[in-house]
């Protein structure tokens, strides 16, 4: 059997029209673990959702040990992990090897798997402001500690630290 998990807070909350007249589950509240521990051998599952939804799942579930096909149809706004995989026609992406010994980092004593790299606050600025440096034409290396440090003393001129 193939089971399809919606993520309804995926795509700014906008169904996409696909799921009209499909059968599925929605997965806010849905005991990730649990779900998979009752599958089937040859059961199948497609997430329809963006990366918020992909990130979920593998910190919900043992993904080193899933037996199943599992796939993602992107419902997101950004899909950056779509778009890292070059799927600019929306189909359907199997998984299993990607969610395969994820890295994982520890924050306040919890362990959390990622599967996308993401940059924000000051490491968003830093490469913001690099990307401007890189733009003038400098061929000076750019010094992203002097930015950051720039960056948060909150200094506009952050030209002169490439």
């Amino acid at each position: 059997m193939k089971y399809i998990l919606y993520n309804p807070n995926a795509n700014n909350g906008i169904k996409p029209e696909y799921l009209d007249g499909v059968e599925y589950k929605e997965v806010i509240g849905l005991d990730y673990q649990a779900f998979f521990d009752g599958l089937a051998p040859g059961d199948e599952v497609v997430f329809v959702g963006g990366d918020g939804t992909l990130n979920y799942f593998i910190n919900a579930v043992d993904t080193d040990n899933i037996r199943n096909k599992v796939y993602l149809k992107p419902a997101g706004t950004g899909n950056d992990f779509m778009n890292d995989l070059d799927n600019k026609d929306g189909n359907e992406v199997l998984l299993n090897d990607y969610i395969k010994n994820l890295p994982t980092v520890y924050v306040n004593g919890m362990e959390k798997k990622f599967i996308n790299g993401i940059g924000y606050g000051i490491d968003g600025y830093c490469c913001e402001v690099a990307d401007q440096i890189k733009a003038t034409g400098s061929t000076k290396p750019i010094n992203y500690s002097g930015i950051a440090i720039k960056g948060l003393l909150q200094e506009k001129d952050c030209q002169h630290y490439s």
